[in-house]
């Protein structure tokens, strides 16, 4: 069935987060009619005041408890497709992922158990696959976008504090990537029905050593790079 740009309707929760901010700006051009959903007042108003001037496209921003069934199937009336990204290290993850399927935001390798993100993440999987509703799973890796190349700029011995042991490799993700795989995706979602993607923008795998060297090449500082304390990042928003 082909794409009615004009009428379909897209629902992407967590709205105002970074996934949907990238993602956003590619959907406009095209889209009609968007459904934003948001967890609080403040993220409404942030959002409504972003998009007050789109005014070839019909952007709604709903408030919802996505842990309320009730609340979900609210935001779901009308809807065609669903962009699902889910809060990370909620306490009820696995619930709210659960509650809303389709096309979600997952992590590269739930299976992973030491990380337990992964944990609630492969159990949403699991609920979507055995919904019945035709679904694609997105799997991306850690995101680049956060390295603090600012705050390396402006410091003269730079000092990246990673979350956690900095010599664990990763492949890494652009959120811009990520927001026009998922646009193009959402394009042409009867393709990618029952499919599950891998999502990374660099390999091979490199720890977080491996890419301060290569930003002290482009920046001309050596960055130092320590793993920050327990407490530390406890106490990070």
């Amino acid at each position: 069935m082909p794409i009615d740009h004009g009428n379909d309707i897209i629902l992407l929760t967590c709205a105002n987060g970074k996934p949907c901010n990238q993602l956003i700006p590619f959907l406009l051009p095209k889209r009609k009619r968007l459904r934003l959903a948001v967890s609080n007042d403040s993220s409404r108003q942030q959002l409504l005041e972003k998009y007050a001037g789109e005014s070839k496209a019909q952007i709604e921003v709903v408030l919802a408890d996505l842990t309320q069934p009730d609340d979900c199937k609210r935001i779901l009336e009308g809807i065609t497709a669903v962009y699902h990204v889910k809060p990370t290290f909620h306490p009820r993850e696995t619930k709210i992922g659960s509650n809303i399927p389709l096309l979600t935001l997952s992590v590269l390798h739930p299976c992973l158990r030491k990380l337990l993100i992964h944990v609630c993440k492969r159990y949403v999987e699991e609920a979507l696959i055995e919904s019945g509703l035709p679904y694609t799973i997105l799997q991306p890796s850690n995101f680049i976008d956060p390295f603090p190349i600012r705050e390396i700029l402006s410091d003269e011995r730079p000092v990246y504090r990673a979350l956690w042991n900095p010599d664990v490799p990763f492949c890494y993700t652009s959120l811009y990537d990520l927001a026009e795989a998922s646009s193009a995706i959402l394009d042409r979602r009867e393709d990618h029905f029952y499919a599950t993607y891998r999502m990374v923008s660099t390999s091979p795998p490199m720890d977080y050593g491996g890419v301060c060297k290569i930003v002290s090449k482009v920046v001309g500082k050596d960055i130092k790079v320590e793993k920050m304390p327990f407490q530390k990042t406890m106490e990070r928003d």
